[in-house]
């Protein structure tokens, strides 16, 4: 079945995501699970890293990603003992609830978690009408555009300035988060081939902003997926003009839209700046209550972003190792 299912993508992309990602020592069990019946996998279900920060202290948790049971055994002894293994993994369970298979599996049990807006920033109006209308976003690949100085406004540069940390949300008190730093990108941004990870630095007149962005692109089109974003400072009025100055940094790159998470206020006021037309619906997750949980949903705010998602990671191959 592996690599074979549409969601599996490279190998290499399961050897970053969960055993190589930086995350996996905060969290217990992380890992890529299988059940076997002889030589013969009939499912697959991942644990993947997912470690919450409230209020400075960290709690282990799991992305539960890679949903893929043969559908003859989505309702027999596959699925079950891949199910009762990741839910006895220490920590808090999470679910982005993806595929029709893991929609059935999960969306009885999981709870929603409410965490800002989708947001799309249009910048190109007449190419992004023609990108959504065809339905052609799924079939994008990383982008191959080659980032040198020359198709960059002058302040923007593709690198993660020295001043780099873990983006954190506007209000930290009370507000549950994943910490993503420097050792995390650094390795995100090292697989661009997999994942299309682009860092940018970008130098205003109020201090600078690193972001990192998904470059995709699928025939003449182009668009982008914000992952990351940090302000130094941490102002509205940096962000203003580092909306402005990623504006024309991705109109020179050619970019019809990015997809982002309005999780706060610099961030709205980043998008202000950013484009004229923002379309936004409702963000959610999910979550599996268990017993062991160490503060109830319901009890703090929630900041997770498309960082936080698997799929960062992409795996889409502009070659299958099996043509």
């Amino acid at each position: 079945m592996w690599p074979f299912h549409p969601s599996a993508g490279a190998w290499e992309t399961v050897r970053l995501k969960y055993f190589r990602n930086p995350h996996a020592a905060l969290c217990p069990g992380s890992g890529l699970y299988a059940f076997f019946n002889g030589d013969n996998i009939l499912g697959t279900m991942g644990a993947y890293p997912m470690p919450i920060t409230l209020d400075g202290s960290v709690h282990a948790g799991h992305l539960l990603a890679d949903w893929a049971v043969l559908p003859q055994h989505q309702y027999g002894r596959a699925a079950g003992s891949l199910w009762n293994a990741l839910l006895g993994l220490p920590g808090r369970k999470f679910t982005t609830i993806g595929s029709r298979a893991a929609q059935r599996v999960f969306e009885k049990r999981a709870a929603r978690i409410r965490s800002g807006s989708n947001a799309v920033a249009v910048l190109r109006p007449f190419e992004v009408t023609l990108l959504r209308a065809q339905r052609l976003e799924g079939y994008a690949y990383p982008s191959p555009l080659l980032l040198d100085q020359g198709a960059l406004p002058q302040s923007v540069e593709a690198r993660l300035a020295d001043s780099f940390r873990a983006p954190m949300p506007y209000h930290t008190s009370g507000t549950a988060f994943v910490v993503r730093d420097r050792e995390f990108w650094d390795l995100v941004c090292s697989v661009r081939l997999l994942d299309a990870a682009i860092p940018l630095n970008l130098g205003s007149a109020t201090g600078e902003g690193n972001v990192v962005l998904r470059l995709l692109e699928v025939g003449r089109f182009r668009y982008a997926i914000l992952l990351a974003m940090q302000l130094v400072p941490a102002s509205f009025e940096n962000a203003r003009n580092v909306g402005a100055l990623l504006r024309q940094a991705l109109l020179a790159m050619g970019v019809a839209m990015i997809r982002l998470v309005d999780g706060d206020e610099l961030t709205s006021e980043v998008l202000r700046f950013l484009s004229l037309f923002v379309f936004r619906r409702e963000h959610f997750w999910y979550a599996i209550r268990r017993p062991s949980d160490t503060f109830q949903l319901e009890d703090v705010r929630w900041w997770l972003t498309n960082a936080d998602a698997d799929s960062l990671w992409g795996g889409s191959q502009p070659i299958a190792p099996h043509s």
